[in-house]
């Protein structure tokens, strides 16, 4: 690159910037910054229905993009939304929906 040209980062979908947006690169050859990462988005910790569990999701693997499946203990009916996905536009993500109940049949 020339003296004083710059670059812009950006990150795919689900993923946040770490660092320093815009880099120039500078007389010497080097560059303004260090190169920014680009880190997946979390979603918060997720809690189980009384009678009821949800897939497994690896510890700490609860990123952009995961659904969980939720499902009730023999006896009970799932009320609410039998999936979840972890959803959003910028360094903090949701789950869709509304917490599920597991009620007795």
């Amino acid at each position: 690159f020339e003296f004083r040209r710059s670059v812009v980062f950006t990150c795919q979908t689900g993923y946040t910037l770490s660092g320093q947006t815009t880099l120039a690169s500078g007389a010497n050859g080097n560059w303004s910054h260090p190169k920014p990462t680009c880190q997946k988005i979390q979603c918060p910790a997720l809690v189980a229905p009384f009678h009821g569990s949800f897939g497994s999701v690896a510890s700490g693997n609860v990123t952009y993009g995961t659904v969980v499946q939720y499902s009730c203990q023999t006896g009970y009916i799932l009320q609410g939304p039998s999936n979840r996905t972890c959803k959003g536009t910028s360094a903090t993500c949701s789950w869709t929906g509304t917490q599920p109940e597991c009620a007795r049949e």
